[in-house]
């Protein structure tokens, strides 16, 4: 998709013709976000371009990219590509399935391990401790005398023995609610709380979030949990940043075993690459705002210019 005219109109680009045209589709336009590709068919009816059939999910640039460069390699050196073509069923049928096992290969596509700064698996944990009402100012109390805990009002953060801010913590009217970004944090500080002689104290409930569910892309953040901890933030921005630094140098399956910064100075290889970078892009805009990470400096490391999304 590469922009919207009204309310009703999406401008598409056909990735195997190359044709572009405005089609008539309200849901594309309600979802509209530039780089997404769609397998589907449009039908022009009086004049105009409407959307009669779409496989159930898009894909991001560089996967989409990769099902036409395929479909187009394996039949352009017999037969020229046209929309007549396109139409025959054994074409539909193969290009569905093409399409099929890219959307499964990303499913099953594990994210690398990822560490906070301890040295722990990243997972962020909220724990919820309850009481009866009239035990909130011995709470209270009992967080502000403790060496560990650090209270402001009704917040405040947890510090490890050397200083460092390892969880944070907000009091509410029958509940604790804490949240750390590990397990073993996780647990550090549930270890401080017990044995509180405090009426009706006890964990209610532990939520986790693992890096999967964090950076899942293109849905949004669940309502009943708040946002991530300036902690998180931090870790999840630094992984990507690391990601990213090590990914210039590292070869390549999509440049032909290529690393990014060798690609750059290819001319056959520096279009797959602007490709890459630009899906790079595409899954940073699926994720909440304050956890996209501005990827300027990547194309500018390679000498990439922006342009625009298939």
């Amino acid at each position: 998709m590469l922009q919207t005219r009204n309310e009703c109109e999406v401008l598409l680009r056909d990735m195997l013709l190359g044709e572009q045209r405005w089609v008539y589709d309200f849901g594309l336009v309600e979802s509209f976000r530039p780089g997404l590709a769609f397998l589907g068919r449009v039908l022009e009816l009086a004049g105009q371009h409407i959307l009669i059939g779409m496989f159930p999910r898009p894909l991001p640039p560089a996967s989409a990219e990769s099902v036409a460069s395929e479909f187009l390699a394996s039949h352009k050196p017999h037969r020229k590509v046209t929309r007549k073509l396109l139409q025959e069923p054994d074409w539909v049928i193969e290009l569905t399935d093409s399409w099929r096992v890219e959307v499964e290969d990303l499913d099953d596509h594990p994210l690398p391990r990822v560490f906070n700064a301890a040295g722990h698996d990243l997972v962020l944990v909220r724990d919820r401790f309850v009481f009866e009402p009239e035990a909130r100012d011995e709470v209270r109390q009992r967080l502000g005398q403790h060496p560990r805990f650090f209270l402001s009002g009704d917040r405040g953060h947890l510090e490890t023995e050397g200083g460092k801010i390892v969880g944070r913590f907000e009091l509410q009217e029958r509940a604790l609610i804490m949240e750390t970004d590990s397990i073993e944090h996780a647990e550090e500080m549930e270890a401080l709380l017990q044995g509180w002689a405090v009426p009706g104290w006890k964990r209610a409930r532990r939520d986790k979030r693992s890096p999967e569910k964090l950076l899942q892309k293109g849905k949004a953040r669940p309502a009943s949990l708040p946002p991530l901890p300036p902690e998180a933030l931090e870790a999840l921005r630094a992984m990507k940043l690391d990601l990213m630094q090590r990914w210039l140098d590292e070869e390549v399956p999509a440049l032909d075993g290529s690393t990014p910064r060798e690609a750059a100075r290819t001319p056959e290889l520096r279009e797959r690459l602007r490709v890459l970078v630009d899906d790079i892009e595409f899954r940073e805009s699926a994720l909440p705002s304050e956890q996209q990470s501005d990827i300027d400096w990547l194309r500018a490391e390679l000498g990439l210019t922006r342009a625009p999304a298939h």
